[in-house]
Parts: structure tokens; C-alpha cells; sequence
């Protein structure tokens, strides 16, 4: 049976009203507002032209009393004709669920989505794409499903369990003075009625369940408490009409005595005159109510709303279970489980069509998921009222699909297996250009329920189930390119959300410097460049070409970065020199060497001192001696150096003495420390042939500081004296 079909016995919407056209018009509306749903469709089918008010009313009318191929076809005139909203596509796109026109429907749903964004049900309705219902329609094995004998040709729904009876609505006949029938649909008001489990589940030896709690409209659906001495259950509201001409629908409570008699209902303090309450389910310890309202504020027609009972007998507040279950559709019939389970049906998630029933997992403060449970539990037509026993193997509910024995039926189930929850969540991994990098390792931080990993598809995707994830931190590694890594709160995500990685390349610079000739700034080929990272210790060596470029690629882990580097420089004919480059890189390009280090090379030409170039300290020798001293031999060690860089030179060394002493002595003492210091360095060289020492004494003096000679002689200072004892180291072959 359709949704709007049960619902006029428990929540009663406001009729479309229109301005009557003609003196039918006129009348069929009256009949359809006064719910007289089959007078009114023969008086409406009887106007034409139809207006898309009529329309929509047949629609509606031909849902009310089960004639779907009917309601389709109305509703395709509706979507049709250029003036339909959003919600009659929407209605559209569910009548075609009846017929399984499912890729259809799903075009009407891509329609109203255009004209109703926020709405949730087109949100669920298009998260799951064509196959997601061959998924759905696939029998999983989870249970078996058996039509009871019990079943009459009237409506027969909503069960629910009491020790080993079942309890149910029912509109089916029974011996009284004044059969009452109500104008919907001809059939009697709904009475509770209970019968005896058989061992194959079926439901024997039905009986009027109370006359205590008979009344003169409509009765049930009910819940008990686990004893099975306290229930809730729904019923008109006798005491008037609320807002929209109906008897609204309100809740009422009943104890059992000792002697089995159920108490005088009693209203409970949630009732309220301008809406309805109904559909009722407790916790097995009867302190926690869930049932449905249309009470002003939910989220859609109606709503499954939550309270507590209080220490006096009263109840809580109700309050909304929210949009995870809750949509602008209608959520009815709950039922919860102590295992934390609440099963319920609903128009607005994603179905097979009509109402079908959905399971949520019910966490502390939120819902964790909602499952549609799939064929067979679920068809194309209205399923509802479904409820399992404590041990889960074993339940009902209710359905007006085919073959039934007419209108809606109580069916029993077998549970195979329990229905698995999954909130399918989509990773991908994507560049800072937005294109997908596929075979790329997801890491997936769960905190305290540990790490797991995952490799993206083709299109740079990877789907899992989040189910049980709370805060989650996804990190992504991948060469060339910065971590991405993001914190999730999974409680927030819905089944089906996509999480999006960026992968932001890592900055690559490009360090270039030209060796250049100091004389003319040309650039010199064939430089030897010995360049040394001085945070890594890492050397590399680089030869320049004919422009005299050298290059050096940096990899940087983060955006700025700072480098430090050691640059040695040597080629024949030219002094070696190191040079030291520190620079603070930011974003990708070139960065010059030059612009912070001196990469000229000094040419040596023949006739040049060395000491000059390279800055040779004093050698200074002990009085009277010529043995080489550490601090002459450091000296020395750098002519060396040139010598090797430069294996075709030849120098000689030069020692000078100042005046005073013997010219004698002194020519003697100035040769074996020339002496003496070349063979210091020709034992450090390849070639020895390439210096020569030779002692100059004091032959060679700079200055005015003679000792014989001039008359008179000149005073002269030590420091004066100093410069006249030198040794120098002339290129004489380069």
C-alpha cells in the first residue's frame, strides 16, 4: 500500500485546495477533501480539459488507493506540462520506481534536483547511480521471507511482539452491532488484533487483542515494554478535529494487571491537538519512546522523534533524531532493537520504491549509518512495520506488494546472516593542476584502532568503508612533491562523500654561475669545479663548457630553503680558488651564483710572483739556519697546491736576505734556504724538475736599506729591514 494510503490513519496532510472551475470540479474537490479519495478520482476523470491541479490530484488519488500504473501516468501528465515544480518531478521520479523504470526515475531526479538543490532526498536519491539498484534488487542472502496464513484480504500491518503473541493493526471484520467504516476507502477503522507464534513462525488463532483499548476509529500500531505489561499504542484523537478537518493521531499507555486486564488508556503528555504523534517503539526496560510526528519544525512530513521517560510517569521533550534519518519525505513505523538497531521505513533515502525499510545504527550522541536492507525485506511497492526478535534471527513486517492476499500483509522473516553496514567513503589523490595520479599509497591514521593503507585506481581513486572511522588523518607521500596530509572528522562525512588530496609539487632551483677570466670576463671552458653541500656534506664535481656555466638542481622539501655551498675552482694556468655561497631560496627558477659569489678567476702569467697572488706569508727560518719550520711549511703547502693544479708551470724560488752581515754569509745562508724550500716542495710535486731554489742575499734589495756602498749609511727600521728578507716564487713557464 502506498505511504499516503497508511498514513490517513496516523497523520493527516492539508488537501491541495484550487478554486472550482465547474459545478464537477466543484464537488470532486469537495469529495477529496473530505478524503473521499474514490468518489472524487471518478468525478475528476470525468472534467476535461484537465487542469495540472486535477492532475495532480488524481495522482495523488489513484497512490491513496493502490492504483499505481494509474498514479504513474498522472504524474507523467503533471511532470509534463511545462508548469511542474520540483516536487512533482520528484513524485514523478518515484511513481516510475513502481514499474522499476529506475533509469528513468532517475532522470526525473537529475530534473528536480535542478529546481530543489537543498532538498536531502535528491541527494540520497542521486548519491547511488543506475547499478547501485541492481545492488539493492540482488538477493545478499541476508533472510528469507514467507507470506502468513493469518493474512485477510484487508489491511493486516505493523506487527509487533509480546511474549509469544503478536500484535498487530487490522482492519478485517468482527461481530459487532455497528460496523464502522471509514470514507477513505470503505473498509472498516483499524483495530489491534493478536495471535498466537507456531513453531514455523506463523501467526494462529487471531483475536480482538483488547477490548479495553477498542474505540470507535482507529487503533494501533503498538509497542511493549520486555516484561509485556506496559504498552503504547496509537488511536484517534477523540476529543475533535485539528487544523486540516481530521482527527489527528495521539498516543496512549495502558497497564496490565495481575489479572491480565489492561488499565484505562491514558493520554500521554506529548499528545497535542494541532498535530500528530504516533507509530510507537520502546526499549525493552520501557523508559526510551521513539514515534513519528508531523509536529511544526522537523525536517520533512514526517519525522521520527526520540523521548525519555520521567521518574513521575511523564515523558520527555521529544527530540528530532536529525537529517542522518530524518528527510523532507516521510520517515514512519520504527522499531528499536536493544541491540542499538533502529529499523523503520522511509520515502526519502534511496529505495526500490515506496516505502522501504532501512536499518540506522545508533550511536551515543549520533546516528552512525543507515542501510537500506534490499530485496526480499524490500520491493518496488510500500514495505514497512518491521521488527526481529531479541536473538536477530527472527522478525516481520509488513508490505502490499503482489501476490499477497490483498491490500497490505504481515510477512515473516528468517535472518540468514545480519545485513553488513558500510559508509563507502571515496579518497582521491590529485596534482596541484587537478589531474588525478593514479597507483599512488593512501596512509590512513585510525589513532587507537591503528594505520591502514590503500592505492588509488585509474582515476586516481580509492573507495572504503569508513564505517566505524572517527577523527582521521589520510597522508599521502610521493617523490617530487610536498606530504599531503589532512585530519578528518569521519562522523561528519555521509556515504558516498569524497575526500580530496593535493599533491603540491616540491620547489625545484636551478643554481647557474659563470666562471669567468678576471682580466677580461670571458668565460673559461674546462673548469674543474669541486662543489661541496655544506649541510649534507655531499660532493659533486662539474666541468665547465665553452660559456663557462656550472649547474647545480635543487630538490627542496619545503618552499624555502636555505643552501650552503663550498666552491673550488682549478684549472691550469689560472689560480685555484674556493669560494663560500649561502643563499635563502624561495619558489621555483634560476638563482645566480654570481649574485653572491666571486666566481672570476686570477690568469697567471710569467714573471708573476705567486706569493703575491696567493698571498703567501713570511718564511721565516731560525737564526742562522735554513731547516723548514711548521709555520713555513704552511706556507709553502700552498705552492704546492698551484704546482699540482698547474702541471706544466715552472717557478723558481728566490731567497733574499737583508744587509747586515757578510754579502758572503749571507748569499750562502739565502741559497740553502732557497735550497732547502724547493726540495721542501719538489718532494710534494710529480715532476721536481719544475723548481728550482737559488739564493739572492742581499743583491736584491727593495729599498734604500744598504749596508756598504752608500756613505752614509742609511738607518733603517727592522721593519724596513723585513722587507729585504722575502722569498718569492716566480713564474717563469707556465
Amino acid at each position: 500500500m502506498r505511504f499516503k494510503k497508511i498514513v490517513i490513519s496516523f497523520f493527516v496532510l492539508a488537501s491541495l485546495m484550487s478554486n472550482a472551475q465547474s459545478r464537477l470540479e466543484k464537488v470532486a474537490n469537495e469529495e477529496y477533501n473530505n478524503f473521499n479519495y474514490n468518489i472524487a478520482l471518478n468525478k475528476f476523470t470525468k472534467i476535461d480539459p484537465k487542469n495540472i491541479e486535477i492532475w495532480r490530484k488524481m495522482a495523488y488519488s489513484n497512490e491513496v488507493l493502490g492504483k499505481y500504473k494509474e498514479s504513474e501516468m498522472c504524474w507523467k501528465k503533471v511532470a509534463e506540462s511545462g508548469f511542474a515544480s520540483g516536487e512533482d518531478m520528484y513524485q514523478y521520479a518515484q511513481a516510475l520506481k513502481y514499474s522499476k523504470k529506475y533509469e528513468d526515475s532517475q532522470t526525473w531526479l537529475k530534473k528536480a534536483s535542478e529546481k530543489m538543490e537543498k532538498d536531502s532526498r535528491i541527494k540520497r536519491n542521486l548519491s547511488l547511480e543506475q547499478g547501485n539498484y541492481s545492488q539493492l534488487l540482488k538477493d545478499q542472502g541476508n533472510a528469507t521471507v514467507k507470506l502468513l496464513s493469518m493474512n485477510t484480504e484487508d489491511q493486516d500491518f505493523s506487527p509487533t511482539l509480546m511474549a509469544n503473541q503478536v500484535v498487530f493493526a487490522s482492519t478485517r471484520s468482527i461481530e459487532a452491532p455497528i460496523l464502522r467504516k471509514w470514507n477513505w476507502n470503505g473498509l472498516p477503522f483499524l483495530e489491534l488484533y493478536a495471535g498466537d507464534v507456531a513453531p514455523d513462525q506463523d501467526v494462529v488463532n487471531v483475536r480482538l487483542f483488547s477490548s479495553n483499548l477498542k474505540g470507535k476509529f482507529h487503533e494501533g500500531p503498538a509497542s511493549f515494554n520486555g516484561q509485556g505489561d506496559y504498552v503504547i499504542y496509537t488511536r484517534n484523537n477523540y476529543s475533535g478535529l485539528d487544523k486540516s478537518g481530521a482527527r489527528g493521531l495521539q498516543l496512549f499507555s495502558s497497564q496490565k494487571s495481575e489479572n491480565g486486564k489492561w488499565s484505562k488508556p491514558v493520554g500521554l503528555n506529548i499528545n497535542n491537538s494541532d498535530y500528530s504523534v504516533g507509530h510507537p517503539t520502546l526499549s525493552a526496560d520501557g523508559k526510551t519512546l521513539y514515534f513519528v510526528s508531523d509536529m511544526p519544525g522537523g525536517i520533512g512530513g514526517t519525522d521520527i522523534y526520540k523521548s525519555t521517560r520521567n521518574s513521575d510517569g511523564t515523558w520527555t521533550k521529544p527530540m528530532n533524531l536529525g537529517k542522518e534519518i530524518n528527510t523532507e519525505g516521510n520517515e514512519m513505523f520504527p522499531f528499536y532493537h536493544e541491540s542499538g538497531m533502529l529499523y523503520f521505513a522511509s520515502n526519502g533515502h534511496q529505495g526500490l520504491g515506496g516505502l522501504d525499510v532501512f536499518v540506522a545504527k545508533l550511536g551515543e550522541e549520533r546516528v552512525e549509518s543507515i542501510l537500506n536492507l534490499g530485496v526480499p525485506v524490500n520491493s518496488s511497492f510500500d514495505d514497512f512495520g518491521f521488527i526481529l526478535r531479541q536473538d536477530l534471527k527472527r522478525g516481520y513486517f509488513s508490505s502490499n506488494r503482489p501476490h499477497g492476499k490483498g491490500n497490505d500483509d504481515i510477512y515473516s522473516v528468517n535472518v540468514l546472516k545480519m545485513w553488513k553496514f558500510e559508509k563507502p567513503i571515496i579518497v582521491e589523490v590529485k596534482d596541484s593542476l587537478g589531474n588525478a595520479i593514479a597507483n599512488q599509497v593512501i596512509s590512513i591514521d585510525l589513532g587507537t584502532k591503528g594505520k591502514i593503507s590503500g592505492t588509488t585506481d585509474a582515476k586516481g581513486q580509492w573507495t572504503t568503508d569508513a564505517l566505524s572511522w572517527t577523527k582521521t588523518v589520510f597522508n599521502v607521500d610521493r617523490p617530487g612533491y610536498f606530504v599531503s596530509e589532512k585530519s578528518v572528522d569521519m562522523e561528519q562525512k555521509n556515504k558516498g562523500d569524497v575526500i580530496t588530496l593535493v599533491l603540491n609539487p616540491l620547489p625545484i632551483f636551478d643554481l647557474v654561475g659563470t666562471i669567468t677570466d678576471k682580466s677580461n670576463n670571458a668565460p673559461i671552458s674546462d673548469v674543474k669545479v669541486i662543489l661541496t653541500n655544506l649541510k649534507t656534506g655531499e660532493k659533486k664535481e662539474i666541468r665547465t663548457g665553452k660559456n663557462g656555466v656550472i649547474e647545480e638542481q635543487v630538490k627542496s622539501l619545503v618552499w624555502t630553503h636555505t643552501v650552503k655551498y663550498l666552491i673550488a675552482l682549478s684549472k691550469p694556468g689560472y689560480l685555484g680558488k674556493e669560494v663560500k655561497y649561502e643563499n635563502v631560496l624561495v619558489g621555483n627558477g634560476k638563482v645566480k651564483f654570481n649574485d653572491k659569489a666571486d666566481l672570476a678567476m686570477e690568469p697567471i702569467k710569467v714573471g708573476q710572483d705567486l706569493g703575491k697572488l696567493i698571498q703567501i706569508n713570511p718564511i721565516y727560518f731560525d737564526l742562522g739556519k735554513y731547516d723548514i719550520r711548521p709555520d713555513a711549511a704552511m706556507e709553502l703547502d700552498k705552492v704546492v697546491a698551484i704546482l699540482n693544479t698547474n702541471p706544466t708551470m715552472k717557478i723558481e724560488l728566490g731567497s733574499h736576505t737583508d744587509c747586515r752581515g757578510s754579502k758572503a754569509s749571507n748569499m750562502k745562508l739565502s741559497d740553502n734556504r732557497a735550497k732547502a724550500s724547493a726540495e721542501y716542495i719538489k718532494s710534494r710535486i710529480t715532476d721536481p724538475t719544475r723548481i728550482n731554489g737559488k739564493g739572492y742575499g742581499e743583491s736584491k734589495l727593495v729599498n734604500q736599506c744598504e749596508c756598504e756602498g752608500k756613505q752614509p749609511a742609511p738607518v733603517c727600521t727592522e721593519e724596513e729591514h723585513q722587507i729585504n728578507r722575502r722569498t718569492e716564487f716566480k713564474v717563469v713557464k707556465i
